[in-house]
């Protein structure tokens, strides 16, 4: 039984991800796909063999395909006025980070989210991963001492393009 009709809003590179992973679940329709550039989204429809339709607005994708869950995949810019507009037609938002570019505009969208009664939830995707997860073992039992200060960087030099590479 589908109890998820997705609709994906930002087809770029990081939407195949997310587009792969939705085709594995049996409780997961994508139902349309949204991007300012309507040529992007029928491309990306057409690679994963999606007979959905494309849309620039996501207010019309979402009442044209009676969607309950947004994937939120565009630029952070982007994110405040996708979630909201989510939310006010009874959807359900995951998103991809970072939740905003500000701290402001995310406690706006969590305060939106807590309002429409809808879940928002942004992917985490490091959070679990099992080097950190050591890391912040080895940091709690104390073994180097009192922690007055911690600073870490986190390298891997990909090139997504978009908004990346500006």
């Amino acid at each position: 039984m589908v109890n998820h009709k997705i609709v994906v809003a930002g087809c770029g590179g990081m939407s195949h991800t997310w587009i792969e992973y939705a085709l594995q679940r049996k409780n997961a329709e994508i139902v349309g796909l949204v991007d300012l550039q309507t040529e992007t989204a029928a491309a990306l429809a057409e690679k994963f063999t999606l007979n959905v339709p494309v849309f620039s607005d996501l207010t019309e994708a979402i009442k044209n395909t009676g969607a309950n869950l947004v994937f939120d995949i565009t630029i952070p810019a982007a994110h405040p006025m996708i979630v909201s507009a989510a939310l006010k037609l009874n959807c359900h938002v995951f998103g991809e980070k970072p939740m905003a570019e500000t701290l402001d505009a995310a406690k706006d969208l969590v305060l939106a989210s807590e309002l429409s009664g809808k879940r928002y939830t942004v992917m985490q995707n490091r959070r679990y991963n099992k080097q950190i997860r050591a890391y912040q073992e080895l940091l709690q039992s104390g073994v180097i001492g009192k922690i007055g200060s911690l600073h870490a960087s986190f390298f891997l030099g990909p090139h997504f393009g978009g908004f990346r590479d500006m």
